[in-house]
């Protein structure tokens, strides 16, 4: 109705029939639907006369007029903005900055929204809000129209008024986004690391390359860089700074080309960045000492002139507690970028480590720096690997130890457990809150305006009518935010609960399965393990609740994780492990092996059902290399791009 008064003031003909129908009959929703079909009609014709625009001045120029009680800056030094600009000077004066910016008031900024049940897609005519100076002549030209002119990256006008410069500010804060990792693939990497003299697999015939260490055994990783790698780049560096700060060093050293170089020892899948790295060490010390190391502490590099390249090697220990580990070369100013991987190594405890092993994990236990994930993983790698070949008093000492670390994991799964059901009831409450505000709002807004006491007149003239219409589409907006926000925080919750169940999981896997494990812990404990195992469900990765009852408690276990099965999942999965059923006397006695016939088994059901014949690869290659070369010829893409198969289609099953 704001859209559509101006023209039944400023006597359009077919305006002020629609408007004369309502206040015969007083029907206001034919009355509406009569409106929005007239705004309709008049954005989709073309004016053939002036007489359109004489209208549009005519009606633009009843609104200029400021609310009641509302002062406008005079019009030969300040005019008003599109939303989100501010103030700027008209045409003509001089410009004086401010020592305060300008901030115009939310009340002042007059812009009416389209009425109940207009599209969104309906501009209102000019008002107050638009500019008073002429605008500039669009890059392109568009039809003509009597609703203000679009620019070209103009889509739709906003109802809300100007933003002020501290919303501006947050809702130009972009969060930065993270770099992933580039160079992952040892062909792809400019430099070589051995680990031990030992190279990566891609560098050794692809032979399996892995080295078994033993936990803080001495470790020496050997790099290599070629020298012209090194040179483009400090060269690359030196010109960003002269074009910052100035003209840089004539002379280029090779400790200028080895700055922020450096040696990570990370986990394997680990992400990148000394943050990440079990310890990460510079080849070149600094000058100021801030990496820790005194400016003499470099460690040892040479340049060999025949391979034009640069080489250099630095002392490691492995870590304390096992699992798989390899090295990485870096710029700490680029930590993203992998110039080097080395071979995998894989640290197992003997049997004289177990104690210490043990040890240090409850010690990490103990420090609740963390919630317990890693050291979890690093007991569960611990209870994987067991294979002592001492008797059971040997580990008279890493019982105990084992039996606390294990405690100290239930006591981790609790805590989870409870942070977990705290923070799911309070965004369960705040969830409720924000529906029953979304409920309240959409009441408001079915409300008729007669059943308000306000007229048509009242709502076209009354700014009070248009604040209101400001308010609701503000609120809209910060409900959608705060909802954005819950969900979002919910995820993160279930994902958090979820993942230290996995890894408890693992641990009690590890404890159940491993033949040897009767050497590390009583039998009473590890029945105790195997009854928290029967809770486990691999499908919903989630425990079922513990019955804890005193009798019969092997079938309550059971019994409950039926239940919870049945309601996630629907239905009651049947599974058993095949382990002891594959190492059962009886098919050793048939010299039969179980694995083997499984993994035949599953190759001719493969080939049998889903092999994919040459004639189809074939087909499929000609296909992708077609589209590829249409790609390749259109601009549209960049210089390079490639059509790659992926999915089904890849991996031999589409």
């Amino acid at each position: 109705m704001i859209a559509f008064g101006p023209y039944v003031r400023s006597g359009q003909i077919e305006a002020k029939r629609i408007h004369q129908e309502y206040l015969t009959n007083t029907l206001q929703q034919d009355f509406i639907r009569n409106a929005r079909q007239f705004l309709i009609d008049i954005e989709r014709s073309t004016p053939k006369t002036s007489e359109v625009d004489a209208t549009i001045m005519a009606s633009s120029s009843s609104l200029l007029r400021p609310p009641p009680g509302i002062h406008a800056p005079p019009q030969s030094v300040l005019v008003a903005s599109p939303p989100g600009l501010g103030y700027e000077p008209a045409a003509g004066v001089d410009y004086i900055k401010p020592k305060q910016s300008v901030v115009p008031d939310d009340s002042s900024s007059f812009r009416p929204g389209p009425p109940p049940g207009m599209p969104p897609s309906m501009r209102p005519p000019p008002m107050a809000a638009e500019l008073m100076s002429p605008p500039p002549k669009p890059k392109h030209s568009y039809p003509s129209s009597i609703l203000p002119a679009r620019s070209p990256t103009q889509h739709h006008t906003s109802i809300l008024p100007a933003r002020t410069p501290s919303q501006l500010a947050s809702a130009s804060e972009v969060r930065p986004v993270k770099p992933r990792r580039t160079q992952t693939r040892c062909n792809e990497q400019p430099g070589r690391l051995l680990a031990n003299d030992i190279p990566a697999a891609a560098f050794n015939d692809n032979k399996e390359t892995v080295i078994t260490a033993r936990p803080r055994s001495a470790l020496t990783a050997k790099w290599i860089l070629p020298l012209k790698y090194l040179r483009n780049r400090a060269l690359q560096q030196y010109e960003n700074q002269k074009a910052i700060n100035g003209a840089p060093p004539q002379n280029l050293t090779v400790r200028d080309a080895l700055k922020d170089l450096t040696v990570g020892l990370f986990r394997r899948g680990a992400d990148f960045g000394s943050m990440t790295a079990i310890v990460s060490k510079e080849i070149l010390a600094s000058k100021d000492g801030s990496n820790g190391k005194h400016p003499s502490d470099d460690y040892f590099f040479n340049v060999d002139q025949q391979s034009d390249s640069i080489f250099g090697t630095v002392p490691f220990y492995a870590p304390r507690t096992p699992g798989t580990v390899n090295f990485r070369l870096y710029f700490e100013d680029e930590p993203h970028v992998t110039l080097a991987t080395g071979p995998c190594i894989r640290v197992v405890p003997a049997d004289d480590d177990i104690d210490s092993v043990l040890r240090f994990i409850l010690s990490n236990f103990k420090t609740k720096i963390s919630n317990g994930v890693s050291s979890m993983n690093a007991l569960a790698t611990v209870l994987e690997l067991f294979s002592p070949r001492e008797n059971e008093r040997f580990f008279d000492g890493a019982n105990r130890i084992a039996w606390g670390c294990l405690c100290e994991s239930q006591k981790a799964l609790e805590d989870a457990r409870q942070t977990y059901q705290k923070k799911r009831q309070a965004l369960e409450e705040k969830l409720e809150e924000n529906l029953k505000t979304e409920k309240i709002q959409a009441d408001i807004a079915s409300l008729d305006i007669a059943s308000l006491g306000v007229n048509d007149d009242e709502v076209v003239n009354n700014v009070e009518s248009t604040s209101t219409i400001i308010d609701e589409e503000r609120t809209k907006l910060a409900s959608n935010e705060v909802k954005s926000k819950l969900l979002s925080e919910v995820y993160m919750n279930e994902r958090k609960w979820r993942e230290i169940q996995i890894v408890y999981s693992r641990v009690l896997v590890a404890a159940v399965t491993n033949d040897s494990i009767h050497l590390l812990l009583k039998r009473d404990v590890w029945s105790k393990l195997k009854l928290e195992y029967d809770l486990w469900c691999p499908f919903t990765e989630s425990f079922a609740l513990n019955p804890r009852s005193n009798s019969n408690h092997n079938s309550d276990c059971h019994e409950s994780r039926h239940k919870m099965q049945q309601e996630l999942l629907g239905f009651v999965p049947q599974s058993r492990l095949i382990l002891s059923s594959a190492k059962d006397y009886r098919w050793k006695a048939k010299k039969r092996n179980l694995f083997k016939e499984l993994s035949s088994a599953m190759k001719e059901i493969y080939n049998v059902e889903y092999a994919v014949s040459e004639e189809v690869w074939e087909r499929r290659e000609k296909i992708r290399a077609s589209i590829e070369h249409i790609v390749c010829s259109s601009s549209e893409f960049p210089v390079g791009t490639k059509v790659a198969v992926f999915g089904s289609s890849a991996n031999g099953f589409g």
